[in-house]
């Protein structure tokens, strides 16, 4: 007995396009082969570092144009600044030998909390990563919610490395004491190095696949136009 054809718009199509591609499918490729791993563990400590060579290009110009109180060594280097600014920023706090520094116990404590809580600041932090996690997802090229996702939290621990790294090695002792300031580097493992990575490169992943999405169906609808023209 002859198979009975599908028809699709009235017409009828070959059997192996009856049925809709999966969400998932990239050319028959498998995604453990599209996962750019060493590329997004690069793109993840690439965008620590924008962060904090931006904070450090920024705190730079600010104490040039702060005046000579800002610049002596009654204040840590500018790049131990940066680096504070940014952990503090992602949920990091600042300790004096190992015990917790409520803002305005020192100048310059205060300058960096206040930087780093603000809504500016926290936009910029947050949107490099959400950039990021879009373009490791995108590099993926998938439909797939989960897979994009997953694509996109590759980057952290590029990011994770980074920021303890930062928070081990951005120490200061005020002139003339045996005090110590220094990040806590638990505080920057879990929230700077984990927690906010993830959330954000995830919401980036999420992004690329609605992007995608939403491209594929204005090429849908822009076919079915043609064709009913």
């Amino acid at each position: 007995m002859a198979e009975t054809p599908t028809y699709r718009h009235g017409g009828p199509v070959n059997d192996d396009e009856s049925d809709p591609p999966d969400d998932s499918d990239n050319g028959g490729a498998s995604i453990v082969t599209r996962l750019p791993l060493v590329g997004a563990i690069l793109t993840g400590a690439g965008a620590f570092a924008l962060t904090t060579l931006t904070t450090l290009a920024m705190a730079h110009s600010f104490r040039q144009g702060g005046g000579p109180g800002f610049q002596n060594e009654s204040l840590p280097h500018v790049a131990i600044e940066a680096v504070w600014t940014v952990l503090v920023a992602l949920g990091t706090e600042l300790q004096l030998d190992d015990e917790s520094i409520a803002t305005g116990d020192f100048v310059v404590v205060y300058a960096i909390s206040a930087s780093a809580r603000s809504p500016a600041f926290h936009l910029f932090a947050f949107g490099v990563i959400v950039v990021a996690g879009y373009a490791t997802a995108s590099y993926a090229d998938t439909r797939s919610i989960p897979e994009s996702i997953v694509a996109s939290l590759l980057l952290v621990p590029g990011y994770f490395v980074l920021v303890v790294a930062a928070a081990t090695l951005a120490t200061w002792s005020p002139p003339e004491t045996q005090e110590v300031i220094s990040p806590s580097v638990s505080d920057a493992a879990l929230y700077a190095g984990l927690v906010w990575p993830a959330a954000f490169a995830a919401t980036g992943g999420l992004l690329a696949v609605a992007r995608s999405r939403w491209g594929d169906g204005r090429v849908r609808s822009e076919t079915r136009t043609k064709e009913s023209a």
